[in-house]
């Protein structure tokens, strides 16, 4: 529990000619090194948000989730140039975002085993891609992605972990996850042994609408009130910084890398 401020990173701002402003954070918590890594990117009238959670069960989790979001921010922009109409990506038509996907995760696994061949990397990801009309959220793990709609949780992602399967099947409540063993035992994830097909979903955005990405450090600790108090704040930074806290404090000394990132869409 001896955690000083310089365990925590508080990201500024970004905001771009389109007025969505963008709040992310991340805290060791009480690990040995800081495995989640965020980025946020802008290629023409596209922009990306990506989390990702180095998975510290296998060998080279920090190295995945770095090398992931390295990738993901030189291949974005060339994806986006060959897309002409990206707001016509549906459920049932999202190869170029699988594409995209799974380039940046043959260069990850390409640099990390430059590195060190013995590593066997494994990140989970959680994504938004932005056309200023449509968001397309894809996920692999249980780093989740919660939209909110006229002041209102409206579609979060499912985990892809044994006990989001438990629930799907009747034998557990989906507020126990945190609580269950299982929750942490993943069978899809960023990763160089198997190439996952990552299920994309779509949404048209609103005025004002919002959503938080966040890794398991974060959301096994912060109650859905809260995410919505979260989106709803009118100081989201100070809001994030305080939830984060109280992640921390709710582990008991025993807590994952803590990572979230809000993004605000414009208000018209």
């Amino acid at each position: 529990m001896g955690n000083t401020n310089q365990d925590t990173k508080m990201f500024g701002l970004f905001k771009n000619n389109s007025s969505t402003k963008v709040f992310s954070i991340s805290h060791i918590g009480d690990r040995k090194e800081n495995q989640d890594s965020l980025i946020h990117l802008k290629s023409g009238l596209s922009e990306c948000y990506l989390v990702a959670d180095g998975m510290g069960g296998h060998s080279g989790g920090k190295l995945a989730s770095t090398k992931f979001c390295t990738a993901m921010s030189q291949l974005f922009p060339l994806y986006i140039n060959n897309i002409d109409n990206i707001d016509n990506i549906d459920n049932n038509n999202s190869q170029d975002i699988n594409n995209l996907i799974d380039d940046a995760r043959l260069q990850m696994c390409q640099q990390v085993k430059a590195e060190n061949p013995d590593l066997s990397p494994h990140t989970t990801a959680v994504l938004v891609i932005y056309d200023k009309e449509y968001a397309h959220i894809a996920h692999a793990g249980d780093s989740r992605a919660y939209l909110f709609q006229n002041q209102a949780l409206t579609w979060q992602s499912k985990d892809h972990s044994i006990a989001q399967l438990m629930v799907d099947q009747g034998d557990m409540e989906e507020t126990e996850i945190p609580q269950d063993q299982s929750q942490n035992i993943l069978y899809r994830s960023i990763e160089c042994e198997k190439k996952h097909l990552i299920n994309i979903s779509r949404f048209k955005i609103g005025s004002g609408d919002k959503i938080i990405l966040c890794t398991d450090g974060f959301w096994c600790f912060v109650k859905q009130q809260e995410l919505l108090d979260l989106a709803q704040s009118s100081k989201p930074k100070k809001t994030l910084k305080q939830l984060t806290q109280k992640a921390y404090r709710r582990a008991k000394g025993d807590a994952d890398n803590i990572t979230a990132l809000l993004i605000q869409f414009p208000t018209t």
